[in-house]
């Protein structure tokens, strides 16, 4: 069996819209995790009302479900309890629908429009929000979405002229503001010069963000990005507005604060402008951004450089490289080159943005780059040689055939055999099927620019996909023959899965439309106008003719997409969710990895619709469970209610207003109030989030002040609309380590909200760096362990075995207590030369003179049987130690008890643990030394 691949550790996702007077549309994940038999039960709450199920019997042949009879006078909760073998699990996530709630079939985001300019040249410039992509940026289960700002005078490269900057945003659904990055002026602003990618590179359950950055950046906390010696104010546009001199950046944003973790030069460089096939900065900025698992296991970032071949008098080069982040470092892997003398048949065949795809099955991501394609370590795999397009698709499109098939338009039709657009094998690039270019056309030489082309399943009569292009006159089946005459009207831009059955519906702008053999008719997406209106209201897509959503993605609720646009005044993003019943389920497509690396490229270049890795669509055979492993973060949650803090200077606990948790709210005065949590659990330490729980009516925002361990800073209430509308405000804060923290809410002229909790997401422990395994040299050294990630205070002691070519030296068991994010501990050894193995949590090892030891390391944690926190007794202690040190909360995913019911509580206990959650357990062997068996388990990297 291939080695499962992390992936985002998702919660239901549960979401509701009101879709008639009455009625109320319910939206839930079945998880890539879950038994293949779970059902579920859906819970409605009025207000503070007990939860009341609303099925008959568990929901097993669909995730979501039509509540009618619905009131609307007052909130509306949600959540779905899972049942496995008849017993019901725990609750999901809640999801309220507020107090009436309008008849609609989106979710709103507020946006904070950042403020326009003048360029040097004179021209004013105001903003658009644009391109959009999701992660889960604060590992709470859920999506937040980070907006890329366009400004008016953003360019195609082809185009001279100053721009304004380009700006990116985060935000929560609930449409809190978590950071802004301004790119600077020397990132000039368009759809090639400026991607981003979302997505938890070192899988530690946060995801990052990554972008192409220059001197002049300005990061989330409003530091500047710079390398060396660079300087931030120099400005290296030339007269045309293009930069084709100034230091490329690569740099890794912290999700959560927009903090720049780490910043590397970018590569592929430059160079010369000229070597990538002009003089003036439009070919060498064609750039391209994706995410693949290129070990089958970790998500590695792979950036694209060109993709036309030369012109006249010109040379012209293709380039790919390859980068890990481990948390705190970023590693190239490969670069891929393609120049005149290197790989010539790779030059020129690109695409606007490149596809991730397993295409040979050993379970190893290769790069689809456009007319070309890239192996897992970085070697040419084939060239079609038919050059470069405008859109590109690769999935499953064939069911009767083995392996994925990619469908290209072809921009350069002149080459070879004529054909406006190509479907091929993935693996090995053989022609499957291709409209050609007309006779007459040929004839004239007048060869078209296929610029757009769509592959889905549309057509429920024929298995598989259909494809169509903007040029051949007809709808083609997947191999190839004409099924119908193209009408006049057919969209070419965008698919998304919508309505109720499993093909796939037409996008354009802002319209959602039905194939309907070979008529179509338009889904009505504002209920308030059935009939007359056809487009989502008061929304707009981007990207011009392209006419692309903001996003494309299964961004929650069940395996259907959501379409994201932005409102036409860019006060808000518009998410759109199906209110169509559907009666069949699958796995949701963001833990397929194809999928979710599609959505993470999304927004790259000319934005492409997201394809999965299996067939989906009429016909489809059973959907098999993605093969994964939930990159988690170690938290914990807990609620610190008003009327358990101390209350001081007219601010009272009242239970007036319904909605409250618990027994009531804290109710502030204009000014001098206060409201002060002491003692506060900060697990261990460092970054953390808070979610204040409020309701703020009277129409306008008010601002207080918050201050975490005597550090103050001003807050922001938003209007909720009243004060029996409650939400939430995240704001990111830095705690001690342990039960000393002190959070206060004061009241600084303008009231408060009604506040009636905090939320604390704190952090236990972290998910251990990724680094390679190996031997080093030890020449009669002690040895230094130096532990740079924060472990956390849970983890007490550990066993170090160091093993070498004359047996295995083991020290006595070392206690030591890590509650900084740093620590030192020495081996009181002295090792004899020869090249011996380490097994330990160690991030570096030194010797006593500060000198590093040959690298790589084998960081695998050797676990003896028998007592893991040296107290003397083999207990389920042992086992929650042994769950911490790989990164698993112990709070809700453990209970004391036997795991392989032998009837005690043992080290075999602890291996069943491992195995459930993803550690591949090495073969035990006796060692000479100590007569004592040994497992290794190697840690999830």
């Amino acid at each position: 069996m291939l080695p499962a691949r992390y992936v985002e550790d998702l919660d239901r996702g549960v979401v509701a819209i009101r879709n008639a007077s009455g009625n109320a549309y319910v939206g839930w994940r079945l998880l890539g995790t879950d038994d293949p038999a779970v059902a579920f039960n859906v819970y409605r709450a009025y207000g503070t009302a007990t939860p009341v199920k609303r099925n008959a019997t568990p929901l097993a042949a669909s995730t979501n479900y039509l509540d009618t009879g619905v009131s609307f006078t007052t909130d509306v909760t949600y959540f779905v309890r899972p049942v496995i073998n008849n017993v019901e699990q725990g609750d999901s996530k809640r999801f309220t629908l507020p107090a009436n709630a309008p008849i609609r079939q989106y979710l709103n985001v507020p946006l904070q429009i950042p403020a326009g300019g003048t360029t040097p040249s004179g021209e004013a410039y105001t903003y658009n929000a644009n391109d959009t992509s999701v992660g889960d940026l604060d590992g709470d289960g859920d999506y937040e979405f980070v907006v890329k700002w366009d400004p008016s005078n953003s360019k195609d490269n082809s185009q001279s002229g100053y721009t304004g900057n380009t700006c990116l945003d985060a935000y929560t659904l609930e449409g809190a503001r978590l950071w802004r990055i301004d790119l600077g002026v020397n990132i000039r602003a368009g759809a090639h010069y400026t991607q981003f990618t979302v997505y938890d590179l070192d899988s530690d359950g946060r995801a990052e963000v990554v972008m192409r950055t220059a001197p002049g950046t300005i990061d989330g906390v409003g530091h500047n990005v710079i390398l060396g010696t660079d300087n931030p104010a120099t400005d290296y546009r030339n007269t045309s507005g293009y930069n084709i001199t100034s230091p490329e950046y690569l740099t890794v944003f912290d999700g959560t604060t927009g903090a720049a973790r780490v910043t590397v030069p970018y590569l592929p460089n430059r160079g010369s402008v000229t070597e990538w096939g002009d003089n003036y900065g439009n070919r060498v900025d064609r750039l391209l951004m994706a995410v693949a698992y290129l070990d089958g296991v970790h998500p590695s970032l792979v950036l694209g450089r060109g993709i036309f071949g030369p012109q006249s008098g010109y040379t012209a080069r293709n380039e790919l490289t390859a980068w890990d982040y481990n948390g705190s470092n970023l590693t190239m892997r490969w670069w891929f080159k393609a120049g005149s003398t290197l790989n010539p048949t790779y030059v020129g065949q690109g695409v606007y943005n490149m596809v991730p795809a397993d295409v040979d099955g050993d379970g190893k991501d290769e790069i689809i780059y456009g007319a070309m394609a890239i192996d897992d370590n970085g070697a040419p795999l084939y060239s079609t040689g038919r050059g470069h397009g405008d859109a590109l698709h690769v999935s499953d499109m064939d069911p009767a055939r083995p392996g994925l098939e990619v469908f290209m338009p072809q921009e350069t039709t002149s080459i070879g055999d004529h054909r406006a657009s190509i479907l091929r094998d993935a693996r090995t690039g053989q022609l499957l099927a291709a409209p050609s270019v007309s006779a007459s056309d040929i004839a004239a030489g007048t060869y078209p620019d296929v610029g757009r082309g769509v592959a889905a399943d549309i057509d429920p009569n024929h298995l598989g996909y259909e494809f169509w292009d903007s040029y051949s006159p007809d709808i083609y089946d997947a191999q190839g023959a004409a099924l119908y005459p193209k009408p006049s009207n057919m969209f070419t831009n965008f698919v998304v899965w919508w309505d109720g059955d499993l093909s796939r519906e037409l996008l354009d702008g802002t319209t959602i439309s039905e194939w309907n053999n070979p008529g179509r008719s338009n889904f009505d997406l504002d209920p308030a106008t059935a009939g007359t209106q056809q487009f989502a209201l008061n929304a707009s897509s981007n990207n011009g003719t392209k006419s692309t959503p903001s996003l494309t993605a299964d961004v929650f609720g069940d395996w259907r997409e959501e379409v994201i646009w932005r409102r036409t005044d860019n006060t808000a993003l518009e998410i759109f969710t199906t209110g169509i019943v559907a009666n069949n389920r699958l796995y949701t497509l963001m833990q397929d990895t194809q999928y979710r690396e599609a959505v993470a490229w999304q927004n790259v270049g000319y934005n492409q619709p997201p394809h999965p890795s299996f067939f989906l669509g009429v016909g489809m055979v059973a959907q098999t469970p993605p093969n994964i492993v939930l990159a988690k973060v170690t938290t914990a949650v807990s609620n610190l209610q008003a009327e358990a803090a101390v209350p001081d200077g007219g601010t009272v606990i009242e239970s007036t207003n319904p909605g409250f948790n618990e027994t009531g709210y804290a109710n502030f005065p204009t000014t001098g109030g206060s409201l002060t949590w002491n003692l506060i659990d900060g697990g261990g330490g460092g970054a953390s989030t808070i979610r204040i729980r409020y309701a703020l009516g009277g129409g306008v925002s008010r601002t207080a002040r918050l201050i975490v361990n005597g550090v103050s800073s001003g807050i922001t209430f938003a209007n909720t609309g009243s004060f029996t509308t409650w939400a939430n405000l995240p704001i990111n804060v830095t705690l001690n380590p342990g039960r000393n923290n002190t959070l206060r809410i004061e009241s600084t002229g303008q009231d408060a909200g009604n506040v009636d909790q905090i939320e604390l997401v704190t952090r236990l422990d972290s998910v251990k760096p990724v680094l390679a395994s190996g031997a080093f040299d030890v020449n009669a050294h002690s040895l230094r362990l130096v532990f740079s990630e924060d472990v956390g205070t849970s983890l007490s002691t550990a066993d170090f075995m160091i093993s070498g070519p004359g047996g295995e030296v083991v020290p006595t068991a070392l206690g030591f207590d890590l509650a900084t994010s740093t620590a030192t501990l020495t081996l009181p050894i002295v090792l004899p030369s020869g090249v011996f193995t380490l097994a330990a949590a160690a991030a570096s090892i030194t010797d006593f003179a500060g000198n590093s030891l040959a690298a790589p390391i084998a960081l695998n944690f050797s676990f003896l049987r028998g007592d893991a926190n040296v107290d003397g007794i083999v207990g389920f202690d042992d086992l929650l130690i042994v769950a911490q040190n790989y990164g698993r909360a112990t709070g809700t995913l453990f209970s004391e008890g036997d795991f392989n019911y032998d009837g005690q509580i043992d080290f075999d206990d602890l291996l069943v643990i491992a195995q459930q959650y993803g550690a591949t357990l090495l073969t035990s062997t006796a060692l000479p030394v100590r007569s004592r068996r040994r497992t290794q388990i190697p840690l999830p990297a």
